[in-house]
């Protein structure tokens, strides 16, 4: 079995000073320093416990993994997390002057920025996960209107297409004839009678502006510009009726034809409606497909990205949704970059004990590898280590030995100093109770000298006991009271052993 002593010495020291970057051998000698080394490893600790959970938190949000499977992949970014706060801290080093260690740390402090704005926001994210999804909702509605108006021009001539396709269905039953306004000629004059009526509105209302002086001229009254206005305004007055008059021509023709051709219409409506009902199937099918789609990607647009706009539209209307995220964002960013602000405020001032010794190991090493090989470098490593172990090895075996000799003078002592008790006790009863002392029997003899010199103080004669008192209760307290004095005058242990069990070297 292996001694608790080897355990101990197989466990690593100090871990947490380890994990923010300290050697263990030089902390050894830098007793002041290893609470600070810890407490930056424990911080270390914190800002990866704290990545990870937040990467948990934003893996569940976004891709709806298990919990397990979030956790697995946070406790691995909390590694990746520690790793790169680890190299930060490290890698920064005192230089001379406070400016040269203060523009060394900017570009670490940075980084450290960017992670904690890429750590801070999950949690944020998290904190805010009710207003966030209620906001979310209000955004899904608005961009379903939004979208559906915009599908609804895209596919809006599945309108006209269905309305025709039942106009031509119609004909083709025989339920029906077609519609005067669909023939081209009718088409034609409507188009002109709509042109000639625009222009004699446009025409009238000019001629109507100068007589009452409201443009042209500005002059009130029958003029020669109104005059002139007033002919354009007939002029075109006369090219509208003689459009509609056109337009009513086109109608009656186009009428006769279509009541005179019913079985002609009826299979020519046919096989309009062979390519237009394709068409118009496939335009549906689109449209559903669209709908289809426009539905799901806006309900199911619940990701990171949506989070965050939903988080702006939180902020923009509210002061006090703006200050509560300022105030987390900040707080979980200065955890991120505790670790570097510290090191960087450890750099500035005086160097620590730590720091000298670092410098002095590291000086060392430099003279002793200059000029050696590997295998020198290897072989006196070697050495010290086998010396190192024999020390330790002797150290023990003489506090084993020291702790022997003491046992052996404390047991001897105590053997003598209860006899030398014993005796002054049954010499101060002979004399203060008048009976005849018992005969003891003769002490056996020593197998062994002893050759221990016990130091006792002279002991001091019990004072008479009070006249008035009597009987066995006077034996008592005189017995009670010498030995306790007795006891006091005892003297210390021999050769100098004090009674705590503390090994002394033994003369």
């Amino acid at each position: 079995m292996t001694s608790p002593a080897r355990r101990s010495a197989r466990r690593p020291r100090y871990p947490l000073a380890r994990i923010a970057g300290a050697q263990p051998e030089v902390l050894a000698k830098a007793k002041t320093d290893r609470v600070k080394y810890s407490a930056m490893g424990g911080v270390l600790l914190t800002t990866a416990g704290v990545a990870g959970v937040s990467a948990a938190f934003a893996l569940i949000s976004t891709l709806k993994l298990p919990p397990a499977v979030a956790a697995l992949a946070g406790v691995l970014w909390a590694v990746v997390i520690l790793n790169l706060d680890r190299m930060l801290i490290v890698n920064m080093r005192r230089q001379t002057g406070w400016l040269r260690n203060l523009a060394a740390a900017v570009p670490r402090l940075l980084l450290a920025v960017v992670i904690g704005s890429v750590v801070s926001m999950p949690l944020v994210l998290r904190i805010f996960e009710p207003e966030i999804t209620n906001e979310i909702q209000v955004m899904h509605s608005d961009n379903l209107i939004a979208a559906q108006d915009k599908l609804n021009r895209q596919f809006a001539d599945i309108g006209p297409m269905q309305q025709k396709a039942d106009e031509l269905q119609a004909v083709a039953s025989g339920q029906s004839q077609p519609s005067v306004s669909g023939d081209a000629d009718v088409t034609a004059a409507q188009k002109r009678v709509t042109d000639a009526q625009a222009a004699y509105d446009k025409a009238a209302g000019e001629a109507q502006c100068e007589l009452v002086g409201s443009c042209g001229t500005h002059r009130a009254g029958v003029g020669e510009a109104y005059l002139q206005a007033k002919a354009k305004a007939d002029q075109a007055k006369a090219d509208l009726d003689a459009a509609n008059s056109q337009l009513n021509d086109a109608k009656n023709k186009a009428q006769n034809r279509i009541s005179g051709g019913a079985a002609s219409n009826a299979g020519a409506a046919k096989a309009e409606l062979t390519t237009l009902v394709p068409r118009l199937e496939e335009r549906k099918k689109e449209r559903t497909e669209a709908q289809g789609r426009l539905d799901r990607g806006e309900l199911g647009n619940d990701g990171l990205l949506a989070r965050l706009e939903a988080l702006d539209r939180l902020t923009a209307g509210s002061s006090q949704m703006q200050l509560a995220k300022l105030a987390l964002t900040l707080l979980f960013l200065l955890i991120e970059i505790l670790p570097v602000v510290v090191k960087l405020l450890s750099l500035v001032g005086a160097p620590s004990l730590y720091d000298t010794l670092l410098a002095k190991e590291e000086k060392a090493l430099e003279h002793r590898a200059g000029g050696r090989t590997d295998l020198t470098l290897e072989i006196e490593q070697d050495l010290q280590d086998q010396q190192l172990q024999q020390a330790k090895a002797a150290n023990k075996l003489l506090v084993d030995q020291q702790a022997e000799i003491a046992k052996d003078a404390i047991e001897t002592w105590g053997r003598i100093a209860k006899s030398r008790s014993d005796e002054e006790l049954k010499s101060w009863y002979k004399a203060n109770s008048g009976e005849p002392e018992p005969v003891a029997p003769p002490p056996p003899p020593a197998t062994q000298p002893i050759a221990v010199t016990i130091p006792l103080r002279p002991f001091a004669a019990a004072p008479a006991a009070p006249a008035a008192a009597s009987g066995p209760g006077r034996h008592q307290a005189g017995v009670n009271q010498t030995y306790r004095q007795f006891k006091a005058n005892a003297g210390p242990p021999p050769n100098g052993v004090p009674l705590n069990g503390t090994a002394v070297p033994h003369p």
